[in-house]
């Protein structure tokens, strides 16, 4: 695995940008009610990360009150990973960020999409949060895509 820059937008940044551009005013307003927790859960997930200890994070620590974790997902994939976001812009600064497009993960593949480091479907604040987000080539999304030499 090799290390890449972190990304420059924090948390609050990009949920800020996804929340924007909701068209649902009911849910813009829980989603903007939820800012300060989003800030808290990006603090404790960076803590965790610079002393190693991101294995040991509580899932329910990371769910997002008054709002469904399906919700975040939804705001993940509409507001920030699909083409013509508001959030896209981020998601592609992350995606190119390795060097010569190479995956950080499997060190041979282009870089095809982002993963989540950990799941945003278990930790919701995380959805959109750059720092947990890590570019991805195919062979690391479809581990069925490797190929090794017999």
């Amino acid at each position: 695995m090799w290390r890449i820059v972190a990304p420059t937008p924090s948390a609050t940044d990009a949920f800020e940008v996804c929340t924007e551009s909701l068209r649902d005013v009911e849910l813009r307003d829980r989603l903007r009610r939820a800012a300060p927790f989003i800030s808290a859960a990006d603090d404790r997930y960076r803590i965790a990360g610079q002393q190693g200890l991101l294995h040991e994070l509580d899932a329910a620590a990371f769910i997002v009150n008054d709002v469904a974790n399906g919700e975040m997902t939804r705001l993940y994939d509409r507001s920030f990973a699909a083409a013509n976001s508001a959030g896209r812009t981020i998601y592609d600064a992350i995606k190119l960020a390795p060097k010569n497009g190479l995956c950080p993960l499997c060190g041979q593949g282009t870089v095809a999409s982002l993963d989540h480091f950990l799941p945003k479907s278990s930790f919701s604040a995380l959805a959109v949060n750059p720092a947990n987000l890590i570019p991805a080539s195919s062979n690391v999304i479809n581990p069925n895509l490797l190929r090794f030499p017999v």
